[in-house]
């Protein structure tokens, strides 16, 4: 029975991540906070805010744990730390990225991903430990994709 209800965690685990979401970004908005802060309050109250035209796209992909980005042509690919389902259609995904600063360092990052949000689908968000800031960047105008 043990055997069983495993086997059927593993079935289900598999279907309900096994998938491929492309997000195409062509405007970002920038937030950032001092201090290691959750994003939805650096959201909501702000130190610095801007918009930015940009020529991006997220390939994350579910089955292989990995996180393709595109911009400027330039490409990166990040393995997946970390996949919570929070809702059926809300994904939080962790990862380790470049930091911001040119350093070289990596850095945590979390990306939030709604696959049913016509824009605002995407949030990622990291903290800077050397310059003491929450960085959070939204996509405002996006387009995205999912293959089952």
């Amino acid at each position: 029975m043990k055997n069983l209800i495993l086997v059927l965690f593993l079935l289900t685990h598999s279907i309900i991540f096994s998938q491929v979401v492309t997000v195409n970004v062509s405007e970002i908005g920038i937030f950032s906070d001092i201090g290691n802060k959750n994003y939805r309050i650096v959201l909501s109250n702000p130190k610095f805010k801007d918009t930015e035209l940009v020529t991006s796209t997220y390939i994350l992909d579910f089955n292989e744990l990995t996180v393709t980005f595109f911009t400027n042509g330039n490409k990166s690919i990040k393995g997946i730390d970390n996949l919570t389902k929070i809702s059926p259609s809300e994904y939080l995904i962790k990862l380790n990225d470049n930091a911001d600063d040119g350093s070289g360092r990596t850095v945590p990052v979390t990306i939030i991903l709604n696959t049913t949000s016509k824009n605002n689908n995407l949030i990622v968000t990291w903290y800077n430990v050397d310059g003491d800031y929450t960085v959070v960047q939204t996509s405002l105008n996006s387009h995205l994709f999912i293959v089952k």
